[in-house]
């Protein structure tokens, strides 16, 4: 009798020790979950997200960015000027890669043979 009543107290502490591990771990989850809502990120009204291109210039979503580059890419010029308007971020962020760009402008224009 008594082996018998040890036994099923062992196993009823070895299920409420697994019944513990199991809530633990929902409890977690439900942490990492509301962590996730709790803290969403930059939406405008119409709840899609807010793009910001690496010149500060602000768009509504990510199709009138993509629509902005394609329309950049039609033009003939429009290429050039986004890749001026980078080239000037860039310098304005890193100044002493100055040499670094004229000496690779100097040598793509040898290698296509415009110089």
């Amino acid at each position: 009798m008594k082996g018998l009543l040890s036994s099923l107290r062992q196993s009823l502490l070895r299920g409420l020790v697994v019944a513990f591990v199991g809530l633990l771990s929902w409890v977690g989850m439900s942490a990492i979950a509301t962590d996730a809502i709790a803290a969403p990120s930059v939406k405008d009204v119409s709840g899609q997200q807010e793009v910001i291109s690496p010149d500060s210039q602000k768009y509504g979503s990510r199709e009138e960015a993509y629509d902005k580059a394609v329309q950049a890419i039609k033009d003939p010029k429009g290429a050039e000027k986004e890749y001026e308007k980078d080239l000037k971020i860039f310098k304005k962020e890193t100044p002493n890669a100055d040499k670094v760009i004229e000496n690779t402008a100097k040598a793509v224009k040898q290698a296509t043979g415009k110089e």
